[in-house]
């Protein structure tokens, strides 16, 4: 009894073995994906490539894009090698990453198909960097000292010296201007301050976005050139109310800065509203005509919800009228 089972137990486990090995049999010899560089910059174009090596008798389901967050697809090419029953299927797509941090390629599904049959092959995971600038590691491999450090002699003396003639300068200059503003008083009491009203950050932005509408680009098929001039005039408007240089943030470090300085439904719209023109300039995405009209309505919003108080700035002005002339 005991041999009978040994030899059941031993005829189950080539069965098994035969099973496996008809299965990897139809499926691909070998498959990898890879993106490069694996650190990158802002902005970057990234290439990710997925190769596969295969028997000829199967069929190649598509391999999928990353045109998902955080990518942004630019495009793809697909190049096919047959060597008699093995081919090489070489997947390459070009995508640009707009943020910061650590990254993760997911896992890509090869999909075969024979006689009506479809199997799955999965590619594990591959992670990234971007980064705002490459870190101190990676310039170093780049930058060297063209000639070694050289050793200074301080003159610490000489330093003191120039130092005590700049504080009295300075404080020449303070007494200087005091003294001329004691006397400009004098002469502005004379004068009338005359209230002139300035355009506002909110006007200035309302007339950019009746004339973006007034070119008609989006009808002329520049889509690109409409979103990136309203991308600027929301970015030029939130730098003059919040008083910050929001033109050189990217998208997200402009939800950063702004996250606490509106209320949570302004915040949704202008994230909706910066994500679509992104879609626009990066994506090459050709929106409908009734998204451009939902687009504009959504800035105009924007802009009326965060509008501030207006204010009337005074400028002092000399009186040129004439009194008494002629009577």
């Amino acid at each position: 009894m005991i041999v009978l089972k040994r030899k059941l137990i031993n005829i189950g486990l080539i069965a098994m073995g035969l099973i496996f090995t008809l299965n990897l049999s139809i499926l691909a010899l070998s498959a990898s994906h890879s993106i490069t560089p694996n650190i990158s910059t802002i902005g970057d174009i990234l290439k990710y490539q997925v190769k596969v090596s295969y028997k000829s008798k199967l069929e190649l389901l598509p391999i999928s894009v990353l045109n998902e967050y955080p990518f942004v697809y630019r495009e793809h090419t697909n190049k096919v090698m047959d060597d008699n029953q093995i081919k090489t299927h070489i997947f390459t797509c070009y995508v640009s990453v707009y943020d910061t941090g650590e990254f993760v390629v997911p896992t890509q599904n090869i999909k075969f198909k024979k006689n009506n049959k479809e199997y799955l092959q999965t590619i594990p995971a591959i992670h990234f960097s971007v980064v705002s600038v490459f870190p101190e590691s990676e310039t170093k491999v780049y930058l060297k000292d063209i000639n070694p450090m050289m050793n200074l002699k301080i003159n610490y003396k000489r330093y003191i010296i120039i130092s005590i003639i700049l504080v009295l300068i300075f404080g020449i200059v303070i007494f200087v201007y005091k003294y001329w503003k004691k006397n400009r008083k004098e002469t502005v009491a004379k004068k009338h301050v005359k209230a002139t009203d300035i355009k506002s950050a909110y006007e200035i932005a309302i007339e950019s976005l009746e004339k973006l509408n007034q070119e008609n680009l989006v009808a002329l098929k520049k889509e690109k050139i409409h979103y990136l001039r309203l991308t600027e005039i929301i970015k030029t408007y939130f730098s003059s109310i919040f008083h910050n240089k929001i033109m050189e943030m990217t998208s997200h470090e402009l939800y950063d800065h702004v996250l606490n300085k509106m209320d949570e439904q302004t915040f949704k719209k202008l994230v909706k509203l910066m994500e679509f023109c992104d879609l626009v300039k990066f994506a090459k995405y050709h929106p409908e005509e009734e998204e451009n009209q939902e687009t504009q309505a959504r800035a105009l919003e924007i802009i009326e919800r965060t509008r501030p108080q207006e204010k009337i700035k005074t400028i002092i002005s000399e009186d040129n009228e004439q009194k008494g002339v002629g009577g």
